[in-house]
């Protein structure tokens, strides 16, 4: 199989999320009526899909570049004990499921924006969700005044 029959197979298990309706992928994806004549004529094999025409595809539906030139098969499972996951405070689960989400975000906006996707640095922006709910409450929180004294408390003072 050449590779521009490769992505139109693709093409095809991708569609099948739309049980294989070309309209309500476009309406999905905010793609045109040309579009939508453009990806019959690729289905029905009456245009290859080559190089170009596939980044451009991959970019209008926010998938990572080369995402059509990858293999059909499952993507592997994430590899872990799951009983000692389990054995974990709901709090540290919490911790290992927002890393993983956000680990995975971060890969998908630097895919889709650049033509290779660097590999993450673990100290990159990465906030713990309890981090960030504290510093969001931090942030709502206004300074309470002392009752006898009419001042700030040293808890507001650092704060504020």
């Amino acid at each position: 199989m050449n590779t521009d029959t490769h992505r139109v197979e693709r093409l095809k298990l991708w569609l099948d999320e739309f049980d294989g309706k070309i309209a309500a992928f476009c309406r999905h994806y905010g793609l045109s009526r040309t579009r939508a004549s453009y990806l019959s004529q690729l289905l029905s094999g009456n245009r290859p899909l080559g190089e170009r025409a596939a980044r451009k595809l991959e970019a209008e539906c926010n998938r990572p570049n080369g995402w059509l030139d990858m293999s059909n098969s499952e993507p592997q499972k994430l590899k872990y004990d799951a009983a000692r996951f389990g054995q974990l405070p709901q709090a540290d689960r919490e911790l290992v499921e927002g890393f993983i989400e956000f680990v995975l975000q971060r890969w998908e906006r630097r895919a889709v924006s650049s033509t290779k996707a660097a590999p993450l640095s673990m100290s990159e922006d990465y906030v713990p969700p309890a981090q960030q709910i504290e510093a969001m409450q931090m942030a709502n929180r206004k300074p309470r005044k002392n009752a006898e004294h009419g001042k700030k408390t040293s808890r507001n003072r650092n704060a504020a």
